[in-house]
């Protein structure tokens, strides 16, 4: 989200109209904003470059949102502030970063939605500690080896393949492990089935490693919404597993998440659960499960007038059951 309080906006309004337009070749176009701007969102404008906007001016600049513009090439560090902490270029077009790109403070940068193939040339930017790269054409996980802080990366709907991702799997843990995001465009939307998805998580009956065996120790958040699954029985050896979200898939029952004792939120709307006793025998040793969603199930559509109650005699300490709050 690029709009934030007190930030300095600037919008395409009409598509003839540029508001970033100099009357003069050798005005600047934002000489009217202070030197000391600390944000700026310069989105939708049809940028094509950046170095005539003289960043480098704010010298206390901190976030840069330049989203939705026309951007071919990623911005050259000496056209920016020194001190800048976020960078926004979600849906432009650029291919790739380039070499020696260095931002010392820089925490989180956003790629997504450009036509960028390979990850590299970040290993300066040492403090990055969010990265995302959702909508590109990345084949392989690489260039990440040296990013020690980073704690959230976004690869989805690009053309990573299973194997790949088993096999880079161990190096990503010891890079950011407590976050893992599986997208549906990034298997199933790229032909890979149910099948390999499940064989990669380790949710099938294989005899091979689960790609999750690396994180089993780590991990603490998984979100695999929107991926055709049908069984969660691999995510056993998940035991320091906070946050599960197995919405909106075709999974009949729970299986095995009774030996994750520290999980505290279950979202499990819209699958196929209709079974009580299965939701019982699952979660009734979860003493640190707080939030469950079991919304748009059978079990849920077949007893809407007495289905909270039946969760909350199941699960007494539950403090949130969908969207609802639970007076305990």
């Amino acid at each position: 989200m690029c709009l934030r309080s007190g930030a300095l906006h600037f919008r395409m309004h009409d598509a003839h109209e540029d508001p970033l337009e100099a009357t003069d070749e050798d005005e600047w176009p934002l000489a009217d904003y202070p030197a000391d701007t600390e944000t700026l969102d310069l989105i939708h404008l049809k940028l094509k470059e950046v170095v005539s906007l003289h960043l480098e001016r704010f010298l206390e600049l901190k976030v840069l949102c330049l989203r939705q513009n026309q951007l071919e090439e990623f911005p050259e560090p000496r056209t920016l502030p020194r001190g800048l902490e976020e960078l926004d270029l979600y849906d432009n077009n650029i291919t790739e970063i380039p070499e020696y790109t260095t931002f010392g403070e820089l925490h989180t940068l956003d790629l997504s939605f450009n036509c960028i193939k390979h990850i590299r040339n970040l290993e300066r930017c040492k403090k990055l500690k969010n990265l995302y790269f959702v909508q590109n054409k990345i084949s392989q996980i690489t260039g990440l080896e040296e990013l020690e802080g980073l704690v959230n990366l976004e690869l989805g709907a690009n053309r990573i393949r299973v194997g790949v991702v088993r096999h880079d799997m161990a190096r990503i843990n010891v890079l950011f492990g407590r976050r893992l995001r599986i997208w549906k465009n990034w298997f199933i939307g790229r032909g890979l089935g149910d099948e390999m998805l499940m064989k990669w998580i380790g949710l099938g009956n294989t005899s091979e490693s689960s790609g999750l065996e690396a994180l089993a120790n780590v991990l603490e958040e998984l979100y695999l919404s929107h991926n055709g699954i049908t069984s969660i029985e691999g995510l056993r050896m998940l035991r320091r597993l906070r946050v599960l979200d197995i919405s909106n898939n075709k999974i009949e029952n729970l299986e095995h998440i009774n030996q994750n004792e520290d999980l505290q939120e279950l979202w499990a709307s819209y699958n196929q659960l209709s079974d009580f006793g299965n939701i019982e025998k699952e979660c009734k040793s979860m003493k640190r499960l707080v939030t469950i969603y079991l919304e748009g199930n059978p079990l849920q559509k077949m007893n809407e007038s007495t289905y909270r109650n039946k969760i909350r005699l199941i699960l007494p300490w539950i403090k949130q059951i969908d969207a609802t709050y639970v007076q305990i």
